[in-house]
Formats: structure tokens, C-alpha cells, sequence
């Protein structure tokens, strides 16, 4: 539970993140290229310039520029398409390019509160383009030059108290998108979670655990593997890292939950090479011989029809039947007949709950039936009162027996992980809890408060009243790109990643 609650809040500060990263909306122009809208707002180039041309000198008053969004016209003693954007030497009053045209403009909206967009042209003479910022601010406005970017890629910039959308909002502070600061609340929330995590963890796993180095990292496997994860985060699709990235890593990362959610917390326990009675991970130490059992230790089945003796420590040979010993023998009480239904050959050891202890060794390679084979899996778990090793059922369609060790003694070697939790265990999953409760909270007020500000000030209907509705709408697209990159190493002779 404990790296299942973490995982879910990483999630949601994932998504959080990958919010604002998307806080960047393609602003649709309606069929005109001087005005646009999204769910939220609209803009018009007309009330934002007080005059249309808009001029401006570039490199030192070496060239003048003119900016013709509403109007595009062909430059001055130039041919070709009309275009936004045109650049004339001064002192050559011939020498004359297009710097963008129309065709292709893309308008994306950066920021909501002041309000920020930039306006991207493109298809100018020699390939060249031009990106305008626009942004909020005091005074008058002004179109300026700002500088000349590799690839013939020119860079201008429009501030004023006029950048402001045609439909009031988004301006000096009054008014705008509140997901901005009710993201900040959910950052702020989910990392004071995950602080108290490793704090609180950490000193529990330092003093309890007798923890030290690395191990006193709560939850330490999770975060050694978490580097592979940021990894694939870093790479760039064919949607480009702003569309891709945050889709895949809120993909990646809830698989990974989901995963270690529906195991349990289930960490493989490493059994030392020379003792199959012992096993460690990172937090704890299991010895069989220290949890109440004197072996070999017998039990029967309910009909009383097989014995089954235990002798994990020291596997013997079962009866008569031969072959190489096992860890677990079954004997008919009628007829004596003797199986092993478990020898160390495969041998699996995994602890699935850590507080109360819970774990199961799964014991494979038993005697043959037919074409099936005789394997068990002992099941541990802590509980009140002296060890009992009992006969639990027989798995239907299957030779798999299984068979129950609980009490008292079941616990680990060095401390901690026994029968209550008020006594001990991995503190982590009472905080995983509390981080879940702190990031769905906030994740509802984002949607609450964000929703009567969307209906009550913007007047927005339908899902328009969602909070970042393009985000939300786009986030499945997000996920099944970031699914198919995923897979895409199963795909054997294609030609790499693939693109919705």
C-alpha cells in the first residue's frame, strides 16, 4: 500500500505538471488571421494596436519593419504571395523580404494571467519566419524587434497594457484562468507530502529498521528505478516534447502504480546462496528457524488422506520415492505411497505486505502426474498466538498445494514488520495515505473553484466550464501516444516509433 500511495500521488503532481506544461493552447482563428479564440477567451490584433501597419527598425535602424496582420500585402518592389511581415534595408530601399506570410500562422497561447501569446508565421522569402510575443504590461503599446535566432528565424515582441483578449480577463491581474494558482496549491501540496515521506520514513527505516546508506531511503527499489522512467520522459516524438513527454510520463507512471498496486507492495526477497532458510531485501532479514517451527513439521489434510512434512532447512528424500530431495513431502496414510510436491528447483521467495509481515515461498519442481507437476506455496503471516503450520487446499485443475504458517514468531529477523502496526512496520503507508488525500483534494478544488470561476466570470457553458478543457480533452490522445511508444520495442521490423 505504502508504494502504491506514493506512486498515485506522483501521478497527480505529474499530471499538475504536465498541466502547466500544456498551459501552452493553439488558439483557433476562426478564418481570420487577425483574431483567434479558445475555450476561454478571444483575441483581436485590432484592439490591441492602436494603428494597423505596425512599424518598427531592426539591427541598428539598418532595416524597417512592417507587421500586416489583418491586411497582408506584397512587399514593396517584391513579388510573390502577400506577407505579414516585410523587411527593407534603409539604405537600399530595394533590397526587400518577406519574413512570414499567413500561410501556416499557428497561434499559441502561453500564459492566461497577464496575458502572454506568440503568433508564429512562416513561408517568408528564403524560408524565412517570424515569431511576435505578445505580453501584457504597462503604458502604451509597442511593437520592438528583439533579435535574429538561427534557421533565418526573427523574433519581435508587443507589450502593452492593450494585450488583453477582445472578451475582457486575462489582463493586469483583475481576472484570468485560476487552474494557475490552484496548480501552484497542488505542487506545493503534493511535494510538502512527499517531504514528509522521506523525512518521517527515513528516520523510521533509520531507527527501527536499523537501516543505513541507501537503504534508509523508504521504498528504495521504487527510486533506484525511477531514473529509467525520467529517461524516457526526456525523449522527443514526432509530436514534438511539449505534446509527447507528459503524456508518456503520466503513462509510464501509472503503470507503475497500477502495477505495484495490484501486487500489494510485492518485493522479491534475495536468498543467500548457501542458507534456502534466509532471505533479505532492502528493509528486512527472514530466517525461517526464528518464526516458532522445530522442523520437520508435519500437518494433514482435512480428510486426513496425506501428511505433508516441511523441512525447508534441510530438504530429505521423500520415502520411496526417489529422486532429488525436497522441501516438501507428501505421504498417503493408507498406502504409504510418498511424493514430493516441492524441491528448491524453482524456488521463488517474496514478501507481499510488510506491516503486519506477510510473505510466500513458492516451492516448483515436485514429482510428475501425468504431464502436470507437484509444486506449493507457503503462505507466512503474522498473527497472535504460538506458529501453526497448516494444510490450506489444493489448487483446482492444478497439482499446487498450499499450505498456512502464522503467528506470533513470524517476523522478521532484525525488528520491526511483526503482528501489529502500532508496534512496528514500514510507516509509509499511513503517509502514502495522507499524500493521496492532500493531491485528490487540491485535484478537486482545481475542479470546483475552477469551474464556478469559468461559469461565473466567463461566462462559460457546457464543458467549456472544465478548467484547461483543451488539456483535458487532449490528455487519452496523450496517453495512447505515449502506450504506443511504449510498446513499440515489441514491434520487431518496423520502422520505430509510430504516431497517432
Amino acid at each position: 500500500m505504502a508504494l502504491a500511495g506514493l506512486q498515485t500521488c506522483t501521478i497527480v503532481l505529474v499530471c499538475t505538471l504536465a498541466l502547466v506544461v500544456n498551459a501552452d493552447e493553439d488558439c483557433k482563428t476562426d478564418g481570420s488571421d487577425c483574431r483567434c479564440s479558445t475555450s476561454n477567451v478571444t483575441i483581436d490584433l485590432r484592439q490591441i494596436f492602436s494603428t494597423l501597419p505596425a512599424t518598427t527598425v531592426a539591427g541598428g535602424s539598418k532595416y524597417d519593419i512592417t507587421y500586416m496582420p489583418c491586411n497582408p500585402q506584397v512587399c514593396p518592389l517584391a513579388t510573390g504571395d502577400p506577407s505579414v511581415v516585410c523587411q527593407v534595408q534603409h539604405d537600399k530601399p530595394t533590397t526587400v523580404f518577406s519574413l512570414g506570410r499567413a500561410n501556416g500562422l499557428k497561434w499559441t497561447l502561453t500564459q492566461y494571467n497577464p496575458l502572454e501569446f506568440e503568433i508564429h508565421y512562416v513561408g517568408g522569402d528564403g524560408d524565412r519566419k517570424t515569431i511576435i510575443s505578445f505580453k501584457h504590461g504597462t503604458g502604451s503599446t509597442v511593437f520592438s524587434y528583439d533579435q535574429e535566432k538561427p534557421e533565418l528565424t526573427y523574433d519581435f515582441n508587443v507589450v502593452g497594457s492593450s494585450v488583453a483578449p477582445a472578451n475582457g480577463g486575462g489582463g493586469g491581474g483583475s481576472s484570468g484562468n485560476v487552474a494557475g494558482p490552484i496548480g501552484i496549491i497542488l505542487i506545493f501540496l503534493a511535494l510538502g507530502g512527499l517531504v514528509a515521506y522521506f523525512v518521517v520514513g527515513g528516520i523510521f527505516m533509520y531507527a527501527r529498521r536499523g537501516a543505513r546508506g541507501v537503504e534508509v531511503i523508504p521504498n528504495y527499489t521504487f527510486w533506484k528505478d525511477l531514473p529509467f522512467l525520467l529517461k524516457l520522459y526526456s525523449w522527443r516524438g514526432p509530436l514534438g516534447d511539449r505534446e509527447m513527454a507528459p503524456g508518456l510520463l503520466v503513462l509510464l507512471l501509472g503503470v507503475e502504480c497500477i502495477c505495484h498496486w495490484a501486487a500489494a507492495d510485492v518485493v522479491q526477497c534475495q536468498v543467500a546462496d548457501d542458507d534456502f532458510c534466509k532471505c533479505s531485501s532492502s528493509n528486512l532479514t527472514l530466517d525461517l528457524r526464528r518464526m516458532g517451527l522445530s522442523f520437520p513439521v508435519s500437518t494433514k489434510d482435512a480428510a486426513d488422506k496425506y501428511e505433508y512434512s516441511y523441512t525447508p532447512c534441510q530438504p530429505v528424500v521423500c520415502g520411496d520415492s526417489g529422486g532429488a530431495a525436497s522441501v516438501l513431502c507428501q505421504v498417503r496414510t493408507d498406502t504409504k505411497a510418498a511424493y514430493s510436491v516441492g524441491r528448491y528447483n524453482p524456488f521463488n521467495w517474496t514478501i507481499t505486505s510488510f506491516n503486519p509481515l506477510a510473505f510466500e515461498i513458492v516451492y516448483g519442481g515436485g514429482d510428475k502426474a501425468g504431464s502436470d507437476t507437484r509444486s506449493s506455496v507457503v503462505l507466512f503471516e503474522a498473527a497472535s498466538g504460538s506458529t501453526q503450520f497448516t494444510y490450506e487446499r489444493e489448487a483446482t485443475g492444478s497439482l499446487t498445494y498450499y499450505f498456512d504458517v502464522t503467528g506470533s514468531r513470524v517476523s522478521p529477523d532484525r525488528g520491526g514488520g511483526g503482528g501489529g502496526p502500532s508496534s512496528s512496520g514500514d510507516i509509509s503507508g499511513p503517509i502514502g495515505l495522507a499524500i493521496i488525500f492532500l493531491a485528490l483534494g487540491g485535484l478537486v478544488a482545481y475542479f470546483v473553484v475552477g469551474g464556478i470561476f469559468m461559469y461565473t466570470q466567463r461566462g462559460a457553458r457546457g464543458v467549456e466550464v472544465i478548467p484547461n478543457y483543451t488539456f483535458w480533452k487532449d490528455l487519452p490522445f496523450l496517453l495512447k501516444d505515449g502506450f504506443l511508444f511504449t510498446i513499440s520495442p515489441c514491434y520487431k521490423g518496423r520502422d520505430g516509433y509510430h504516431g497517432l
